[in-house]
C-alpha cells in the first residue's frame, strides 16, 4: 500500500467501513457473521433490553442506561449522521455504560448488552479503546479474542495492531505478550493505570463499590507489576508516567487499589534506583496515610522496608519517623515481619532516631511536641521483641553512647539535666546490655581506645556505669566488680580479665574456691562466643585438666570444632588448633576407642578442603589437623599426614580443594577395606551419620561428597556378606538423589553421564561444586550431578550374588537368601529413584542413561529385564513385605510404560528371547486390571496392549478378551473378574472350548510353579473369582494338598500370603465342583483335611477350618452325592465333639442349620454299631433280657452308645427345619429313649436332659410330618414304630417337670396322629400319680395331671368322640367343670411371678404349634388375673406384662397371610386383656406406654400390618378413656392423616400393604381410623381440633369420600357406618366458623365428581353436617344452594332422588323452606 493511501485510509471515517453496507456478514459478538445477518434490529434490540433487565437485576446502577442506551428512541438513531455534540454525549453514555459493565463481561447479560451496543452503535468500530478497556481484563480467555475479532486492526499503522495476531486463530492473547507490550509502548501503560482511575470516578471509593473494582484492579496491579519486573531496565519517562498514579492509589481509600499500588512501589523500588528526593517523597507518603487504611498496616511497613532496603539513598528526612510512631501497633507489625524476612532496613532508620527522641530537649516543650514516652515504648518493645541482627545492635548501642557523650558535652555542668539523661537511658541501657551484652561490649572496647580527653573519659565512665551493677563477692580491681560478675559480665573485656583471675587461683591453688565452682566457670566460659575470652578459658582449662575425666574432655573441645566457624572469624583457627593439642596430648583417650572414634568423626568434617585458596584459615586448619596427632588416634585416619603433604605437592595451583579431597576420599575408602567386619560396620554407620548432618555450612557440604564417594568406592570391596553396609549407603543417596530431582532446574544439565564418565568428570564438577558453594551462587545442579556419579559408581561396584537366581522366569523374593534379597532391594532403589528423573525435568538423559546402565550392568537380556519388571509390576501384593521395602502406585505405573517401552523396542533379540517370558509377564499385567486404583490398571492395560501374543500362545482367548474391553476395565476394577468369569463360563459350551480350558490351565500353572510368588497366585484367584468348575479344581488340588500339609507340619513357616491362598483355593468349592468330590476321592479327602485343620496363620484371618465350614452351603451341600453327604455330616458331627474352640461349635451349628439333611443320614449317625433292631418297647427289651439270661450262649451284645455325640446331634435337631424324610429318625429315636430308661447307664450323663432332647426332636417331626405333607401322618409315621409306651414310661420313671413337660407335650401331638393309641397309654399316668401321692405332695400330682388335661385331652378331643373320654374319665360335664375351675385358680390363685412367664411361654407355644383357637382361654386367664391384681402389683410386673402384650400384638403382623377374620378374633382376645391392664393405669404411667405402642407400630423393619393392630387399639382404647383420650392423641394426627391419603385409591396407585390382601386390609385401616377419629372428636372437650390440626385434617377426611376402594358394598357401609359420623362431628369439634367453611366448601365439591356414588355420598355427608350444625349452618347455606341445584337434575335417578331428600331433611333441621332458592 502506498503512503497516499495509507493516509487515506487512516483519514477514513468508520461511517465509510464498507462492512456497516454488507449484506451477507455482519459483525457480531455472540453469533456468526452470516447468521447475525439474517437478524433483524429489533431482535436485537430485544436482545439487548433482556439482558440489560438481567444486569438490573443484578446491579441497580444499570438502570440509568433503560432511558439512553437501550431506549425506543436508540434504535432509530443512527450516529454517523449526528452532529458533534451528540456523537461525544453519545461516547460518554458508552463509556459509562462499558466502565459500569466490565466487572460483568464474563456473564451472558452483559455480553447481550454488549451485542446491541455493536449492532446500533458500531462501537468497534467508533469506541474501539473504550471497548478494548472494558474486556482487558478478560485477555485469557475465548469471549476476550471473539471481541478482539471484531476490529479492523491490520494496518500496521494501528494503535491496537499489536492485537491482530491473535485474531485469525483465534487463540486467547497470552499474557507474556501483554506484559511485553506494556514494557515497549508507555502509551498503553498509561491506558492501564487510566482504566482504574477512570473507574474510581465512575464507581467512587465507597467499600460497597470494592467488589466490583476488584477484577480491574487485579488485571492492573498483576500486569504492571510484570512489566517492572521483565523490563530490563526502567526508564525515567516509564516512572515519570507511572508517578502519578501511584500518588492517586497511595492516597485512595479503597483497600484493593492501595494495596496493589503499595506492590507496584515495591517493585519499583527493587527494579530502579531512585533520585533522593523521590524515595523521601515516596516514603513520605507511604508513613502518613498508614492510619487511613489499618487493615494494610502491615503491607505498608513491608513497603517502606523494602524502599529503604532497594534503594542508595537512606536519608527520608523525620517526618516518615513521626507518621511510624504514630501507628499503635508498629511494633508488633515488625515482630510479625522479622519472624519471617529481614527488616533490619527500616529499623536502621527507626532505632537511631528513637534514641535522639528520648533525649530530653535543650529548649522549652511545646505544646504538639510528641511525647517521649511513646518513643522510649516503642524502643522498649523493639529491644524485647525483635531480634537485632545485621550490627543493628550495635548500631543502637553506639547511638546510645554518641548521644549520652554529645549531650554530655553540652550540659555536663547541669547535674538536674544529666541526671535527668541518666535516667532516661538507664532503664533502656540495662535492658540492651541484658539482650546484646556483645554489641554494647564491642561499642566500649573501641570507644576505650579512642577516648583520651579527660571530660570525654568522665562521660565514658558514666555511661559505664549505667551498664555495670554492683557485685556480691571478691571485688576485681581491673574489673570494678565481683568475681562472678566478672565470669558471666556481658562484656568480653571483663569475663576476660575474670578468666586471667580464674588461672591464677588455679595455679596458686588459692583456698576457698570449690572444685564445681571452677569447673562450672570454666565450662561456661568454653560456651562463650567471644574468641578472646574462649582462649583464656582454654588456658584455664589445660591447667585443670586433671580435673576433668576423660569424657568430659572430649565433649567440651568436640563442641568447639562443632562450632567452628573460620569463615566468621579467623580467631577460631587458633581455639581449634589449642583443643587439638590438648586432645592430642592426653594419653588416657588412646585407651578409649570409643572416644577416639568421636574424635575422628569430629574433627573429619574441619580436615576436608572448603576452597582452593590454600592461605585460608579453612585450608590450614585443614592442613593442621592432617599433619597433627589426630591421625594417629585411629586406624580410619592412618597414613593421611604423609598422603596429605603428598597431595598437596600434586595439587595444581586453584584445584588444591578436590585433588587433596579426592586423595583423602581414597584413603578413608582403602582404610576402611582394611578393617574387620564388625569394626567395618559399625564404622560406615559412623561415617554415614557425619555425611549426613543436614546443614547450611559449606564444610559440611563438601563432608558430605567426600566422606560419600570413600563410602562409595570402598564399600563394595569390603567385608560386605550381606550387602548391608552398601544397603546403608544407598539409602544415604537415595534420599539425597530425590531431594535433588525434585528441585526445579531452570536448564538442562550440562554435563552428560555415558559408560566412561568417573573419576576424571567426578574431579570438574566437584571443583565447580566448590567453587559455586564459595561464590554463594546455587548448587542444586553441579550437586545433582555429582549424586549421579556417585550412583553410577555404586551401580557399577554392585555385583550379582552368586545365589541370586538364574534362568528364573519369576523373581521369587519369598524364596531367596537374605544376600539376594537385599541385593533386589537395592535394584528396586535404584530403578525407583532414577525412574523419577527419567520420566521428567531438567535431568532426564542423565537419569535415561543411568537406567540404561542399570539395566546393561544387572538386568542384561529380556528374561532379566521383565523378570525384574514383573516383580515391580505385581510385588505391591505382597502382605509380608520380604524386601523390607515398598513399591507404591506411582513406581508401578512407571514401571509399565518403562515395560510398554520395551516391549515396542523394535530391537529383535527382545522379542525372540521374549518367548520364554510371556506367560509372567501377560499374567503380571492381567492381575494389575482389577487394581483398585485407576492409573495403575490404566498403566496395565497400555503395557498389555504392547504384549504381541501370537494367537498360537495358551494366553491367547485372555489377551484378546481383555484387550476388547480396555475402556470398561479402566472404569471399573471389578470389569477383568466379571469378563473372564463369563468368558470361561462360555468356555464349557463353546466351539473353542479347549483353547479358552488351555488358557486357565496355563494361567492355574503358575501356582503349581515353585518360583512364581504366592501372592501373584493370591491375586490371579481373586482375578478368577467368577471362575469355577471342575477344570479349576483339579489344578488347584496339588497346591492346596502341599498348603494343609506345611500347615500341620510346621505352621509357623507358613508365609501370610500362603495361608490368603490358601483360603482364596476353598473357596473354589462351591456347588459347581461339588461333583468332584464324589468322582475324585482325594478332591474329598483334601477338603475334610480342611475341615479338620483348626491353625490361624495371623490374627484378623480366620482359621482354614472355618473357611471349609464356610463353603459348606445349602447349594453345595445339595449337589453333593448321599455318600459324600454321609461323610461330612459325620466330620462335622466330630468335629462337634472334638473341637473345643467355641468359635468352631457356632460355625459346625450354622452350618447344620443351613444345609438340607437326610433323616436317613442322621440315623445312621445316631445309631450305635450292632443295635438290635427288633428291640421296640420296654416290655420287649426286658422279654429279650431274660431269654438272654436263660439261654447265656450266644450273647448279641447290642453296641455302647455315645452318648456325648449323640446328645450334641440332638442339640443341632432341636432348630433343624431342613430335614428330609424326618419319619425314618423315629425308630431311632425311639431306641435311644429305651436306651435311656436303661436301669444302669454309666457313661451317660444328664439322663434327664437326654431324654428331653429325644422327647423334643420327636415332637418337631410329628408337628413337621402333620404341616409339611399333604398326606394323613398316619400314613407317613409307623404307627408300630411309635412307641407312646415309652413316652408314658418317661413320664412315670421321671421325676424331672422339664421332662413330663415334652413327654405331655409328645402325647399332645401324637394324640392328634395315634389318638386311640394315646388314650389306650394315658390312663397309667392317673394311676401312677394316684400312687405317688404316697411319696410326693398333692400339689406335684396336681401339676402333673393338670398339664396332661391341658396337652393332651385337648389333642384328644380334636381327632376323638368325647364319649371316649366320658368313659375313661367321667361325664363331659364333670371335664368342662374341672377344666373351668382349673383356670379360675390359674387366674387368681397362682402369683403374678409364677402365671406371667407360663403365660408367655404358653402364648408362644400355641403359636408356634397353630393352636390359636385356644389363645383366647389362655387370654381370659391372663385377663381375670389382671383383674384381680392390685396397683403395686400391676407396677412391679408392668414391664413384663408389656414386653408380653408387644409379642401378643405382633400376632397380626406375624401372620400376613392367615385369615383375617381368624387374626381379627385372636387380635381381639389380646386387646381385651390389655385394655384391662389400660384402665388400672395411671395417666403418668400409661402416656410412655402408648407412645412406645406408636414407635413400635413405626419400626421401619417391621410389617405394615402393626398400623392395623395399633389403629384397632387406639380405637378401643378412646372408647374406654372418652375425653381423657385427647391428652395423648396429639401424635396420632399427622400419622392419621398419611394413612387417610395413602389408602386412598384416587391418591395412589401404590398398594399400601405388600399382600394380596391389600384391599381388605386397606379397607379395616380405614374403618379403625375413622373410628378413632370419630372417638376423638365425640369426647373432645379441651378444644383439641386446633386451627392446624384442622387444616392437617380436613382434606384427607373429605377426600375419602371419594375412595372407592374395596367395592362399592365396602364403600357404602364405610361411607354411612364410619366417615359420615366422622366429618360430622369433626365440625363439631372444629367449633370455628372460620372453618366451617373451607369444610363445607370441599364437601361441596365432591357433588361434581364424575361417580354418582361419590356424589351420592357427599350428599349423605352433607345433611349429617348439616344436623350437627343446626342454625350455624345457615351462614353457610348460600353457598350449597348451586351445587344442589346442580344435583336436583343429575343424569342420575338415584342422586336426583337423593338430593330431594337431602333438601327436605334440610328444611327439617333448619326450620325454614328452600323452595324458594330453586
Amino acid at each position: 500500500m502506498t503512503s497516499l493511501a495509507q493516509q487515506l485510509k487512516r483519514l477514513a471515517l468508520p461511517q465509510t467501513d464498507p462492512s456497516l453496507f454488507g449484506l451477507r456478514q455482519v459483525a457480531s459478538l455472540l453469533f456468526d457473521h452470516k447468521e447475525a445477518a439474517t437478524i433483524d434490529r429489533d431482535t436485537f434490540y430485544a436482545l439487548g433490553c433482556t439482558g440489560l433487565e438481567e444486569l438490573i437485576g443484578i446491579d441497580d446502577s444499570f438502570a440509568i442506561f433503560e432511558e439512553t442506551l437501550f431506549s425506543s428512541t436508540s434504535k432509530t438513531m443512527e450516529r454517523s449522521v449526528q452532529t458533534k455534540a451528540v456523537n461525544e454525549q453519545l461516547d460518554e453514555s458508552i463509556s459509562l455504560f462499558l466502565t459500569h459493565l466490565s466487572p460483568y463481561f464474563m456473564l451472558k447479560p452483559a455480553q447481550k448488552c454488549m451485542e446491541w451496543l455493536i449492532q446500533r452503535f458500531h462501537i468497534h468500530l467508533y469506541n474501539q479503546d473504550l471497548l478494548i478497556g472494558c474486556v482487558l481484563p478478560y485477555h485469557e480467555t475465548k469471549v476476550f479474542v471473539r471481541v478482539i475479532q471484531l476490529l479492523k486492526i491490520e494496518d500496521p499503522t494501528h494503535k491496537w495492531n499489536w492485537l491482530h495476531p491473535i485474531q485469525k486463530p483465534g487463540v486467547p492473547l497470552a499474557r507474556s505478550t501483554l506484559i511485553t507490550h506494556c514494557c515497549k509502548d508507555m502509551g498503553f501503560m498509561e491506558f492501564i493505570c487510566s482504566l482504574v482511575t477512570k473507574a474510581l470516578k465512575v464507581f467512587s471509593e465507597e467499600s460497597e463499590n470494592e467488589a466490583k473494582l476488584r477484577v480491574l484492579i487485579s488485571f492492573y496491579v498483576s500486569t504492571i507489576v510484570a512489566a517492572l519486573e521483565t523490563a530490563e531496565s526502567i526508564s525515567h519517562m516509564f516512572v515519570a508516567k507511572l508517578l502519578p498514579y501511584v500518588q492517586k492509589g497511595l492516597k485512595s481509600s479503597l483497600v484493593d487499589y492501595k494495596a496493589a499500588t503499595y506492590m507496584i512501589v515495591c517493585q519499583l523500588a527493587v527494579k530502579t534506583i531512585m533520585e533522593p528526593r523521590l524515595v523521601k517523597a515516596l516514603a513520605s507518603q507511604l508513613s502518613r496515610r498508614l492510619l487511613r487504611t489499618p487493615s494494610l498496616v502491615r503491607e505498608g511497613v513491608a513497603a517502606m522496608i523494602i524502599l529503604l532496603q532497594s534503594q542508595q539513598s537512606k536519608d527520608v528526612g523525620k517526618k516518615p519517623f513521626l507518621h511510624l510512631c504514630k501507628v499503635p501497633e508498629l511494633v508488633s507489625v515488625l515482630q510479625k515481619i522479622s519472624s519471617s524476612y529481614d527488616a533490619s532496613p527500616l529499623l536502621e532508620y527507626l532505632l537511631p532516631n528513637l534514641v535522639r527522641s528520648i533525649v530530653p530537649s535543650s529548649t522549652e516543650p511545646q505544646a504538639d511536641d510528641p511525647d517521649p514516652e511513646m518513643f522510649k515504648k516503642h524502643l522498649e518493645a523493639i529491644l524485647i521483641n525483635i531480634p537485632l541482627q545485621k550490627d543493628l545492635d550495635k548500631l543502637l548501642a553506639r547511638t546510645f553512647l554518641e548521644e549520652f557523650l554529645t549531650y554530655g558535652e553540652q550540659h555536663q555542668a547541669d547535674d538536674d539535666k544529666m541526671s535527668e539523661l541518666r535516667q532516661s537511658f538507664l532503664p533502656l541501657i540495662r535492658l540492651l546490655e541484658k539482650k546484646y551484652p556483645e554489641a554494647l561490649d564491642s561499642v566500649l572496647e573501641r570507644q576505650l581506645k579512642e577516648v583520651k580527653d579527660q571530660d570525654k573519659q568522665e562521660l565514658f565512665h558514666q555511661f559505664i556505669a549505667l551498664s555495670t551493677s554492683g557485685g556480691k563477692h571478691e571485688l576485681l580491681a581491673d574489673c570494678g566488680t565481683s568475681f562472678l560478675l566478672s565470669l558471666n559480665h556481658p562484656q568480653a573485656a571483663v569475663r576476660h580479665l575474670a578468666l586471667l583471675h580464674l588461672k591464677n587461683i588455679i595455679e596458686k591453688s588459692k583456698a576457698g574456691f570449690e572444685e564445681s565452682f571452677i569447673k562450672e566457670a570454666i565450662l561456661a566460659r568454653l560456651k562463650d562466643e567471644n574468641v578472646e575470652v574462649l582462649m583464656s578459658a582454654l588456658e584455664s582449662f589445660e591447667v585443670y585438666l586433671s580435673h576433668f575425666t576423660a569424657e568430659e574432655m572430649v565433649s567440651v573441645l568436640l563442641a568447639l570444632f562443632d562450632r567452628a566457624d573460620l569463615s566468621q572469624d579467623d580467631g577460631w583457627y587458633k581455639a581449634i588448633e589449642k583443643a587439638t593439642e590438648l586432645l592430642v596430648q592426653d594419653s588416657s583417650i588412646k585407651d578409649h576407642p570409643e572416644l577416639c572414634n568421636r574424635v575422628v568423626m569430629a574433627v573429619i568434617p574441619h580436615m576436608v578442603f572448603t576452597n582452593n585458596v590454600v592461605s585460608s584459615a579453612e585450608s590450614n586448619m585443614a592442613v593442621y589437623l592432617g599433619r597433627s596427632g589426630v591421625c594417629h588416634l585411629h586406624p580410619l585416619l592412618k597414613g593421611w599426614s604423609e598422603a596429605l603433604n603428598g597431595s598437596l605437592e600434586k595439587a595444581k595451583a586453584g584445584n588444591c580443594a578436590v585433588a587433596v579431597n579426592y586423595r583423602f576420599s581414597e584413603l578413608l575408602s582403602g582404610n576402611m577395606a582394611a578393617m574387620d567386619s564388625s569394626t567395618f560396620l559399625k564404622m560406615v554407620e559412623d561415617v554415614l551419620h557425619v555425611a549426613d548432618k543436614d546443614t547450611v555450612l559449606v564444610r559440611q557440604k563438601v563432608t558430605f561428597h567426600v566422606l560419600s564417594q570413600a563410602l562409595v568406592a570402598g564399600c563394595l570391596s569390603c567385608q560386605d556378606p550381606e550387602l548391608q553396609v552398601a544397603t546403608k549407603i544407598f539409602q544415604l543417596l537415595d534420599k539425597k538423589l530425590r531431594s535433588a530431582l525434585e528441585l526445579v532446574q531452570a536448564k538442562a544439565d550440562k554435563w552428560v553421564l555415558d559408560k566412561s564418565s568417573g573419576e576424571q568428570l567426578y574431579k570438574i564438577v566437584l571443583t565447580k561444586y566448590i567453587v559455586r558453594l564459595n561464590a554463594g551462587e546455587s548448587v542444586d545442579m553441579v550437586e545433582a550431578i555429582l549424586l549421579m556419579l556417585m550412583v553410577k559408581t555404586f551401580m557399577n561396584n554392585l555385583k550379582c550374588p552368586e545365589s541370586f537366581p538364574k534362568g528364573e522366569t519369576w523373581w521369587n523374593p519369598v524364596a531367596m537368601d537374605s544376600l539376594s534379597k537385599n541385593y533386589l532391594q537395592l535394584l528396586v532403589g535404584m530403578f525407583d529413584v532414577i525412574v523419577i528423573g527419567a520420566s521428567d525435568g531438567a535431568h532426564v538423559e542423565n537419569c535415561r542413561a543411568l537406567l540404561g546402565f542399570l539395566f546393561s550392568d544387572h538386568l542384561k537380556g529380556p528374561i532379566k529385564l521383565f523378570s525384574f519388571l514383573c516383580l515391580l509390576w505385581t510385588y505391591g501384593y505382597n502382605l509380608s513385605s520380604p524386601l523390607g521395602c515398598t513399591v507404591n502406585a506411582m513406581l508401578q505405573t512407571r514401571a509399565f510404560y518403562i515395560g510398554q517401552a520395551l516391549l515396542t523396542s523394535p530391537f529383535d533379540p527382545i522379542k525372540k528371547e521374549f518367548e520364554l517370558m510371556s506367560s509372567p509377564v501377560a499374567v503380571s499385567l492381567v492381575i494389575n486390571l482389577a487394581n483398585p486404583i485407576r492409573e495403575v490398571r490404566r498403566g496395565a492395560i497400555v503395557c498389555l496392549s504392547a504384549l504381541n501374543v501370537v494367537k498360537k500362545s495358551l494366553l491367547y482367548p485372555v489377551i484378546q478378551t481383555v484387550s476388547e474391553r480396555i475402556e470398561e476395565i479402566v472404569a471399573d476394577p471389578n470389569y477383568v473378574a466379571q469378563a473372564l468369569g463369563s468368558m470361561f463360563e462360555q468356555a464349557q459350551t463353546s466351539s473353542k472350548a479347549s483353547q479358552k480350558l488351555s488358557a486357565l490351565k496355563e494361567l492355574l500353572s503358575l501356582l503349581q510353579n515353585p518360583s512364581c510368588p504366592t501372592y501373584v497366585g493370591n491375586v490371579l484367584l481373586k482375578v478368577l473369582h467368577s471362575v469355577n468348575g471342575e477344570n479349576l479344581l483339579i489344578q488347584l488340588l496339588p497346591v492346596l494338598k502341599r498348603l494343609l500339609e506345611k500347615v500341620t507340619q510346621s505352621v509357623s513357616d507358613v508365609l501370610p500370603e500362603e495361608a490368603v491362598l490358601l483360603h482364596l483355593m476353598l473357596a473354589k468349592f462351591n456347588e459347581h465342583t461339588a461333583g468332584l468330590l464324589s468322582k475324585d476321592p482325594q478332591c474329598l479327602d483334601i477338603f475334610i483335611q480342611a475341615l479338620k485343620t483348626p491353625q490361624v496363620i495371623s490374627d484378623g484371618m480366620p482359621s482354614f477350618q472355618m473357611s471349609a465350614l464356610g463353603q459348606i452351603t445349602k447349594a453345595f451341600f445339595s449337589a453333593l452325592d448321599g455318600t459324600v453327604q454321609q461323610k461330612l455330616l459325620g466330620v462335622l458331627f466330630d468335629l462337634l465333639v472334638e473341637s473345643k474352640n467355641s468359635t468352631c461349635v457356632h460355625a459346625v451349628s450354622s452350618t447344620f442349620k443351613s444345609i438340607s439333611v437326610n433323616a436317613v443320614h442322621i440315623s445312621t449317625e445316631l445309631e450305635p454299631a450292632g443295635r438290635d433292631r427288633t428291640v421296640s418297647s420296654v416290655r420287649q427289651a426286658r422279654r429279650t433280657k431274660m431269654q438272654a439270661q436263660r439261654k447265656q450262649a450266644d450273647k448279641v451284645e447290642e453296641g455302647s452308645v455315645n452318648w456325648s455325640r449323640s446328645t450334641l446331634i440332638l442339640e443341632l435337631l432341636q432348630h433343624k427345619k431342613k430335614l428330609k424324610e424326618p419319619q425314618h429318625l423315629v425308630p431311632t429315636l425311639f431306641y435311644l429313649l429305651l436306651r435311656s430308661l436303661e436301669p444302669s447307664n454309666p457313661e451317660q450323663g444328664n439322663v434327664e436332659y437326654t431324654k428331653q432332647l429325644i422327647l423334643s426332636c420327636l415332637l418337631n417331626i410329628c408337628q413337621k410330618v402333620s404341616l409339611d405333607n399333604e398326606k394323613d401322618a398316619k400314613e407317613i409315621l409307623d404307627e408300630e414304630k411309635f412307641n407312646v409306651e415309652l413316652i408314658v414310661q418317661c413320664i412315670r420313671t421321671s421325676e424331672m417337670p422339664q421332662t413330663h413337660h415334652h413327654a405331655l407335650l409328645l402325647l399332645g401331638a401324637a394324640a392328634g396322629i395315634f389318638p386311640d393309641k394315646v388314650l389306650h397309654n394315658i390312663m397309667p399316668i392317673f394311676t401312677f400319680m394316684g400312687a405317688s401321692v404316697m411319696r410326693l405332695d398333692d400339689s406335684y400330682s396336681f401339676q402333673v395331671i393338670s398339664k396332661t388335661v391341658q396337652t393332651v385331652i385337648p389333642a384328644l378331643m380334636q381327632v376323638t368322640r368325647l364319649d371316649k373320654i366320658a368313659v375313661k374319665i367321667g361325664p363331659a360335664s364333670q371335664l368342662s367343670a374341672r377344666v373351668t375351675a382349673l383356670k379360675t385358680t390359674l387366674a387368681t390363685k397362682l402369683s403374678a411371678r409364677v402365671l406371667l412367664p407360663a403365660v408367655t411361654k404358653c402364648y408362644c407355644h400355641l403359636v408356634d404349634a397353630q393352636q390359636e383357637n385356644c389363645i383366647g382361654s389362655l387370654m381370659d386367664i391372663l385377663r381375670e388375673h389382671i383383674a384381680a391384681m392390685d396397683k403395686l402389683q400391676l407396677s412391679s410386673h408392668q414391664s413384663e406384662l408389656t414386653t408380653f402384650f408387644l409379642k401378643a400384638l405382633d400376632y397380626r403382623a406375624e401372620h400376613t397371610e392367615s385369615d383375617l377374620e381368624e387374626v381379627g378374633q385372636i387380635e381381639g382376645h389380646v386387646i381385651n386383656c390389655f385394655i384391662i391392664m389400660v384402665m388400672k393405669l395411671s395417666e403418668a404411667t400409661f402416656r410412655p406406654l402408648f407412645f412406645k405402642l406408636f414407635d413400635w407400630s413405626k419400626t421401619e423393619e417391621s410389617s405394615k400390618d402393626r398400623l392395623l393392630t395399633f389403629c384397632r387399639l387406639a380405637d378401643c382404647i378412646a372408647d374406654k378413656l372418652k375425653g381423657l383420650f385427647t391428652l395423648f392423641a396429639g401424635h396420632l394426627v399427622k400419622p392419621f392423616a398419611e394413612i387417610l391419603v395413602q389408602t386412598n385409591a384416587m391418591k395412589t396407585d401404590e398398594a399400601f400393604f405388600e399382600s394380596d390382601e391389600n384391599n381388605r386390609k386397606s379397607c379395616l385401616l380405614l374403618e379403625f381410623v375413622l373410628n378413632c377419629l370419630h372417638k376423638i372428636f365425640l369426647y373432645d372437650t379441651q378444644h383439641f381440633v386446633s386451627k392446624e390440626r384442622a387444616e392437617a385434617l380436613m382434606m384427607p377426611l373429605v377426600d375419602q369420600i371419594e375412595n372407592l376402594l374395596g367395592g362399592d358394598e365396602k364403600y357404602q357401609m364405610r361411607v354411612s357406618q364410619n366417615l359420615v359420623p366422622c366429618i360430622a362431628q369433626f365440625s363439631v369439634a372444629m367449633a370455628d366458623d372460620s372453618l366451617w367453611k373451607p369444610l363445607n366448601y370441599q364437601i361441596l365439591l365432591k357433588m361434581r365428581h364424575s361417580s354418582p356414588k361419590v356424589r351420592f355420598a357427599a350428599l349423605l355427608v352433607l345433611v349429617n353436617l348439616v344436623e350437627k350444625l343446626r342454625e350455624n349452618y345457615m351462614v353457610l347455606l348460600p353457598e350449597a344452594i348451586p351445587f344442589l341445584a346442580e344435583l336436583m337434575e343429575d343424569e342420575c335417578e338415584e342422586v336426583e332422588q337423593q338430593c330431594q331428600k337431602t333438601i327436605r331433611q334440610l328444611e327439617i333441621i333448619l326450620g325454614e323452606s328452600l323452595q324458594s332458592y330453586f
